[in-house]
């Protein structure tokens, strides 16, 4: 099993629109025909015929009326350019929304060109936002793309905006780059960007070839990341395609085909064909989707509740999402190798050996120990999988490996693994039904194996749960040593602008929304800070463990017994990059299976694998921060007799309240 991700899949066809600024004609069957055949899916277009004369204010359709297109043309062919706000705004608007256009674009660079001092743009600001918000909140509208040049000013103005507006989901931006806008690009492909800008300026010609700015190219590959759709902007040869398909369409717009559309190379200018094929040329040098890319795909920005594995059973759908994680179970499998290496060349301490787990006659004469592992936490399998290929890998014949789970649906899948003999070795392996909490282990341990992490580490109660498992053991076998699978695991924090799944909660049946973690596939974020800091760490074994528990009621006693070594607090510090909103901060782990042996869900350390999602700690309000401004991040891991729970607040660049205080909105059930 190779380190790197196997690519599996193409990426989906690019998109491509067409902004026509001067059409010279209001046939908008011809234009779409046009461009149907040139691959181009809509076309965008001012449909106010009276736009441009200043004696007019009123609204006129382009078209005359909406009889010149049916419903699907209208709806998946055509999006309404609209240059201004002004008296002919609402009955463009209400036009749009009569046809059926499924999106508006309003080029916010004409419309912020009038205001030069400070008051006038803020109140072409307050009067846009509110005319949007009225239109954006009725029925039946078509979704409001802003377009902006890709530079700080503009989205300073479309943040004002889309604030104002209440993070509206029918609020979109489209974003310019050209060579003079190309500032923060990151930034703005944390917000909803729909559509990338490209003018006839962005592509360059060198004789016959055609292809894009080499200063603009690298960006347009990174936006290539966020499945936006590429509107050409500008008239490009349209006039020259026009005039051919009059000529060779024989009034018959059924009849017309591509070869009717060519018209003589430009000499000065750009073709659409030529802009299309110099786009498409950028875009085939994306690398194929891997695995995790695809599975990741119906989860973006989409947010889950985190399991509760101490409180609920799992269900299959989860076990199997689980066990898809390839690269997961190549590392545990890599370090139970290691660990059994070290163990049988007597480099591993076990303390004394119990009556039958003596050492035994190996292969060729030679004695060998004979391990004794637990898997706790079994689920259906797949770590005892690894552990017998491991044992197979080093030839150990002897050796003892029980499964121990609680989940009363998964024990009907260990047990017919263990009657089919699923992989050598099962038959041999011992089954326990129990929670690892309380259950009598029959024999010591020489190696516990668990997966009990969760997207921030600790938070679904690994440390209460291996705590548990440690005394069991201990009060059994005091004297033997037990090796821990994964021996330690860090949690790591980092604030982050996501206004996308920020504003999401807003529609969430959660009470108190703001207050809850979530596990998010983080996909449309800015990430404010460098890098993540560490927050949280735990060893296995504990050292700091003095659980206590009365033998009448064993599960009752480790819930009340003392859990307070496993609280925790940290104050984080970081410095913001540039200019931005906190909404919440974005949480990963990473853990240490065995010696150098690790699992990482930091970004860009082991992104292949599939089987965490980092967790969002969500803000109530976001929180503005200049650029190299101190951020100071506070969190709480508490416990009471029957549940952990975190808290989290900010203290820089401003206060904000402590969130979930005392687990009042959520907590995970010990």
């Amino acid at each position: 099993m190779t380190e790197r991700a196997k690519s599996v899949a193409l990426r989906p066809p690019l998109i491509f629109g067409w902004n026509i600024r001067t059409p010279g004609t209001n046939d908008l069957l011809r234009i779409i025909k046009i461009m149907e055949h040139l691959g181009v899916c809509f076309a965008s277009l001012n449909l106010n015929s009276a736009a441009g004369d200043p004696e007019e204010t009123t609204f006129v359709p382009l078209c005359g009326s909406d009889l010149v297109l049916t419903y699907n043309y209208w709806s998946q062919r055509i999006v309404a350019k609209i240059d201004d706000i002004d008296a002919a705004f609402i009955p463009y608007m209400e036009w749009t929304a009569y046809v059926g256009l499924r999106a508006v674009c309003i080029t916010c660079e004409y419309v912020f060109r009038e205001a030069k001092e400070p008051d006038e743009v803020h109140e072409t600001l307050a009067n846009m936002a509110q005319m949007l918000k009225s239109f954006v909140n009725s029925p039946n509208v078509p979704t409001v793309c802003l377009s902006f040049a890709a530079n700080d000013v503009s989205w300073g103005y479309w943040s004002a905006i889309y604030e104002m507006t209440n993070y509206s989901p029918q609020l979109r931006v489209a974003i310019l780059l050209d060579d003079d806008n190309l500032e923060n690009l990151e930034r703005w492909m944390a917000e909803p960007v729909t559509a990338i800008i490209l003018r006839e300026n962005a592509f360059v010609k060198n004789g016959d070839s055609v292809h894009v700015s080499e200063k603009i190219a690298p960006h347009l590959k990174y936006c290539f990341n966020f499945n936006v759709k590429i509107m050409l902007s500008g008239d490009f040869n349209f006039h020259l395609i026009n005039e051919a398909s009059q000529l060779r369409s024989c009034d018959s717009l059924e009849l017309l085909t591509l070869k009717d559309l060519e018209t003589p190379a430009m000499e000065d200018g750009i073709g659409i064909r030529e802009a299309i094929s110099a786009i498409k040329a950028i875009y085939a040098t994306m690398p194929p989707l891997t695995e995790a890319d695809k599975f990741r795909e119906g989860f973006l920005d989409l947010l889950q509740e985190p399991l509760q594995p101490v409180r609920d059973n799992l269900d299959t759908v989860t076990y199997e999402h689980f066990e898809k994680c390839t690269r997961k179970y190549s590392q545990y499998e890599t370090a139970i190798d290691l660990w059994l290496k070290d163990y049988l060349a007597g480099n591993v301490p076990s303390g004394k050996c119990k009556e039958g787990n003596q050492d035994s006659e190996g292969p060729g004469g030679e004695n060998m120990r004979i391990p004794v592992i637990y898997i706790v936490g079994a689920g259906r399998g797949p770590l005892v999988d690894c552990v017998l290929r491991a044992l197979a890998k080093n030839n150990v014949i002897s050796f003892s490996v029980y499964a121990l789970e609680k989940n009363p649906a998964t024990v009907f899948t260990l047990k017919h693994k263990i009657a089919t003999n699923a992989i050598p070795g099962w038959n041999k392996v011992k089954l326990i039904f129990q929670d690892m909490r309380t259950f009598k282990p029959p024999e010591a341990a020489d190696l516990v194996i668990s997966e009990l992490m969760g997207s921030f580490g600790d938070n679904e109660l690994a440390p209460e749960c291996l705590d548990g498992i440690q005394n069991v053991f201990h009060s059994s076998f005091p004297e033997h040593q037990v090796t821990f699978i994964p021996c330690s695991y860090t949690s790591y924090a980092e604030p982050i602008y996501a206004p996308k799944v920020w504003s999401s909660l807003n529609y969430t049946h959660v009470e108190k929304p703001f207050e809850h973690p979530y596990t998010v596939a983080l996909h449309k974020i800015y990430k404010i800070a460098e890098h993540p800091r560490p927050c949280f760490k735990f060893e296995h074994p504990n050292t700091k463990l003095k659980l206590k528990y009365e033998d009448d009621d064993e599960l009752q006693g480790i819930c009340e017994a003392d859990n307070a070594h496993n609280d925790r607090y940290i104050c984080m510090k970081y410095k913001a990059k540039i200019e931005c909103f906190i909404n919440g901060f974005a949480g990963y782990f990473e853990c240490t299976l065995y010696k150098d042996i690790k699992l990482s869900t930091i970004p860009g350390v082991m992104d292949d694998q599939i089987s965490w999602f980092p967790i969002y700690f969500p803000l109530m309000t976001p929180v503005y921060v200049k650029e190299s401004q101190l951020i100071m991040i506070h969190v709480w891991r508490k416990h009471d007799r029957r549940r952990m729970w975190y808290e989290w607040a900010l203290t820089l660049p401003h206060v904000t309240a402590v969130h979930n205080a005392h687990g009042s909105c959520h907590s995970i059930l010990r």
